[in-house]
């Protein structure tokens, strides 16, 4: 059976454009950004790509996907990889099991850490923690139709509790004098209209994205699948 395989270096490639395009149509209407925000603003756009790299990678959908069940009970998977881990004397496999659960709480920490740094009006913990929820949850929706992927709500789970940790790096530091100074005046130099240039963003990734599956999935199936 023929499987297609969604092009995500396009969709690399014309983000990164469009991300510049933005940023320059900023830099012209408001001026130029300050050095610091430039880095971290830059510092979550190529995490983000890194992360959906690591999340959706090797990009193989299957459109009627019915094999693999989804796991829909918390933690199930979490305390079976707890389990066979304790059961068997083996380094590599603690370490697998120990990397798959701490990887998906720490990839998600930055943006805890990092949307409340860059905007004030995110500086609640709940609005955070939802935020990166809804990014999880976005991601094992779309790993529904990949090939190598399955829903799993222990993952919706661990990234949100990532997402809490990060919130609370950034909250113990806005208590620390120096440090809370340093975050204020990081956020009084955001230029007007950061999140509606931020949605619109979003949206034109998302119908990036749409476009290059259509068209490219349009041409799979002119392939003879037999």
């Amino acid at each position: 059976m023929l499987l297609y395989k969604f092009d995500f270096q396009k969709l690399v490639q014309i983000l990164i454009a469009g991300w510049l395009v933005f940023r320059l149509v900023r830099a012209f209407l408001y001026g130029k950004p300050s050095l610091t925000r430039a880095v971290l603003i830059w510092s979550l756009f190529l995490f983000t790509l890194f992360l959906l790299y690591r999340t959706f990678e090797p990009f193989v959908f299957i459109p009627d996907k019915r094999a693999i069940k989804a796991n829909l009970i918390p933690l199930k998977g979490v305390m079976s990889m707890i389990e066979n881990a304790s059961k068997f004397d083996d380094q590599t496999t603690q370490r697998i099991v120990f990397i798959n659960i701490v990887g998906n709480i720490l990839i998600f920490s930055p943006f805890g850490y990092l949307l409340p740094l860059l905007e004030k009006q995110l500086r609640r913990f709940w609005l955070v923690v939802l935020m990166g929820l809804g990014i999880s949850l976005t991601i094992e929706l779309t790993q529904t139709l990949l090939a190598a992927r399955v829903f799993d709500v222990d993952d919706l789970i661990l990234n949100s509790f990532g997402t809490w940790l990060g919130y609370a790096f950034f909250w113990v530091g806005a208590q620390v004098g120096g440090i809370g100074k340093a975050y204020e005046s990081l956020a009084k130099a955001v230029r007007p209209k950061a999140l509606l240039f931020t949605i619109l963003y979003i949206a034109f990734a998302v119908l990036a994205a749409l476009v290059i599956f259509y068209y490219g999935y349009s041409a799979f199936k002119l392939i003879p699948q037999g």
